[in-house]
């Protein structure tokens, strides 16, 4: 991409959750400043990843919610993320990510969660 354009990206879209993390793209593009964004923040909601015990116990732990959990976790990481909805309470809920950190043990332990899983497969 860096060598065929003539303008440098600043931010590049694609899919990025916990069950599928994007490491070494993130890799790449930090050695050329470009921020990764998180389309499908929330794996499209599947159920299994939101059910996943260590979400539950960092919920309970910093009184957020599952969602807000895997938010906070994007914007920790150095996620871009734009959670979107049109329901005002969670819109409000979404904001809510700040005032929390997660320590390096519980990074690692959503990290072990990664199985390279995409949702979403364009041909």
């Amino acid at each position: 991409m860096l060598a065929e354009g003539t303008i440098k990206p600043a931010v590049v879209q694609v899919e990025c959750h916990p069950y599928f993390q994007q490491k070494d793209l993130k890799a790449k593009l930090a050695k050329d400043n470009i921020a990764l964004e998180a389309w499908y923040p929330l794996g499209s909601a599947d159920k299994d990843l939101l059910a996943e015990p260590i979400f539950a116990e960092l919920a309970s732990k910093y009184n957020k919610s599952v969602v807000q959990i895997i938010l906070h976790w994007h914007v920790q990481t150095g996620n871009i993320v734009i959670p979107g909805s049109k329901n005002p309470t969670h819109i409000d809920s979404n904001l809510a990510i700040f005032d929390f950190e997660l320590s390096s043990a519980e990074l690692e332990q959503i990290a072990q969660l990664d199985k390279d899983k995409r949702f979403l497969n364009l041909p």
